[in-house]
């Protein structure tokens, strides 16, 4: 995996051996008068990771499986990942059940 010299206290690795990578999901539907903090692509500003024009949305309009997440999270775009569209969410005001794409 070596590309390049790091300097001597640096060591080459990999972001799945530092993180723990949330796989926690909620299918929104099961609850369709609940509202959720639910985040999709559209919602990452490209390349500036502002979260924009968010709302909670009822559970009957969320038609798939979400995962869930929390502040503590990173969020990151796989799709069209040239858009860098990624996003650490400010959350502590929100109430829980938060989901995303």
């Amino acid at each position: 995996m070596e590309r390049y010299p790091l300097p001597s206290d640096w060591v080459w690795t990999t972001l799945g051996q530092k993180v723990e990578i949330g796989s926690e999901q909620i299918l929104p539907s099961s609850w369709p008068d609940r509202e959720f903090n639910y985040l999709a692509l559209e919602n990452i500003e490209p390349g500036t990771a502002r979260i924009t024009s968010f709302a909670p949305t009822r559970g009957s309009e969320i038609r798939s499986t979400k995962f869930k997440f929390t502040e503590k999270h990173v969020l990151y775009g796989k799709l069209r990942p040239y858009l860098r569209r990624r996003s650490r969410p400010i959350l502590k005001a929100l109430q829980p059940p938060t989901c995303c794409r």
